[in-house]
């Protein structure tokens, strides 16, 4: 029992993100995110890691809020003083497509198919991006 008990922390140490994941794909896309933009070991708030329907095709997409991401050696590469990348993973027939960038100081997710992503900036002036013709807009 302690043998199961102690491979399940080690597990969670490598891969903080485990328990927030729907998916293998998802857990790697997480973990090759924190590993980029923290340049080595890092981890992530799983409210930072965001499944859900942007596009309308009834697919789950992926939402990484790089705000949620503490580094082991300080601060994530991609955030300054105006706000934090979010990658936006859009789900397709084979896995995941390359990201699409959205910058922002804080976000809100809307309900809806597909669901809007509100970002703010620091001033608190807001943005509303909606999928349209193979984009955010």
């Amino acid at each position: 029992m302690n043998r199961v008990i102690g491979f399940a922390v080690v597990l969670a140490a490598a891969f903080p993100v485990t328990a927030v994941a729907a998916s293998k794909a998802v857990e790697e896309i997480v973990h090759q995110t924190i590993t980029d933009s923290c340049d080595g070991p890092g981890k992530i708030d799983p409210a930072g890691v965001i499944e859900r329907d942007f596009t309308g095709d009834g697919r789950p997409d992926l939402l990484i809020n790089h705000w949620s991401i503490t580094c082991q050696k300080g601060i994530d590469g991609y955030c300054g003083t105006d706000g934090c990348s979010m990658d936006v993973h859009v789900a397709g027939d084979k896995g995941y497509g390359p990201k699409q960038d959205l910058f922002a100081y804080d976000i809100k997710i809307e309900d809806g198919s597909p669901a809007r992503i509100t970002v703010y900036n620091r001033d608190g002036d807001d943005y509303t991006y909606r999928w349209a013709d193979g984009r955010f807009r």
